[in-house]
């Protein structure tokens, strides 16, 4: 998240604005892709570990195998 600091060196010209305003654009869209990413991910695992959790809880092992199709059919 370092990439959104803040920084000082605001230029004062048209075209090194839009440069600087631009780069804080594409810094941005990069950061909250990264989070995202990694949010999905976290998502995933948790889901695969409650299913598996449920499956061993439950001592069900063949049967979890059809939990997994029906929860993928809805």
């Amino acid at each position: 998240m370092t990439d959104l600091v803040p920084r000082d060196d605001i230029p004062d010209d048209e075209d090194g604005l839009f440069h600087y305003v631009a780069d804080l654009i594409e810094q941005g869209r990069h950061v909250a892709s990264s989070q995202a990413n990694a949010a999905l991910t976290v998502t995933y695992w948790l889901i695969g570990r409650a299913i598996s959790m449920n499956m061993l809880r439950q001592e069900r092992a063949d049967y979890g195998k059809q939990i997994v199709a029906t929860l993928s059919r809805h």
